[in-house]
């Protein structure tokens, strides 16, 4: 009786050991490889919207930490000095000027002036209406040279409405002060008035 006791706990104890090794082995999943940056810088440009005197645009570099130059030039400019390897020096020759006018090299003006990163809501104004423009984006290298060939948006601003309206006014002056009076024709529009001295 022992020994059958004996002989049934050997058994025993090799089915669980053969049962335990039967489970399925657990397969540890690879980490998955990083994405390798690209290598050639590129950019995505696009204008979102255009008023008569303001373009708001957005820039995605290929590269993320890349510097680069966003810059606005009249379409006359692009005339007079193409689109390519023209184009940046003569950029970077009117920016070399500003620098020289605050008393910068351009080495320490363009930080001030250039970005990194994507840009989602840029804006700039103060543009004339109903004028060609160009939106151009290149990158810069460490050097502070372009690295890449200029990307060129061109667009136009919205052109002014005339609107037909005329103003009575009269004036009222007594010593040092006037008393000024103002009655446009039609009173739905708005306007500005300022005063113009000697």
């Amino acid at each position: 009786m022992k020994k059958f006791f004996l002989f049934a706990t050997t058994i025993l104890a090799a089915m669980a050991f053969t049962l335990t090794g039967c489970k399925d082995p657990v397969v540890e999943e690879p980490e998955p490889e990083p994405k390798p940056e690209p290598k050639e810088l590129t950019f995505e440009v696009d204008v979102t919207a255009v008023t008569f005197n303001s373009v708001t645009y957005s820039v995605t570099p290929s590269i993320a930490d890349a510097d680069y130059l966003v810059v606005l030039v009249p379409e006359t400019y692009i005339d007079n000095n193409g689109v390519g390897a023209g184009l940046t020096t003569a950029i970077l020759n009117d920016l070399k000027n500003q620098a020289a006018s605050s008393g910068k090299t351009l080495a320490e003006f363009l930080p001030d002036v250039m970005s990194k990163g994507t840009i989602n809501e840029g804006k700039m104004e103060n543009l004339s209406p109903a004028t060609d423009y160009s939106l151009a984006v290149f990158g810069l290298d460490k050097d502070f040279k372009a690295s890449t060939e200029p990307v060129c948006v061109p667009f136009t601003t919205e052109a002014v409405e005339m609107v037909d309206c005329t103003f009575e006014t009269t004036v009222n002056v007594m010593g040092t002060m006037a008393e000024l009076q103002v009655v446009p024709s039609k009173t739905d529009i708005r306007w500005h008035m300022f005063i113009i001295g000697d």
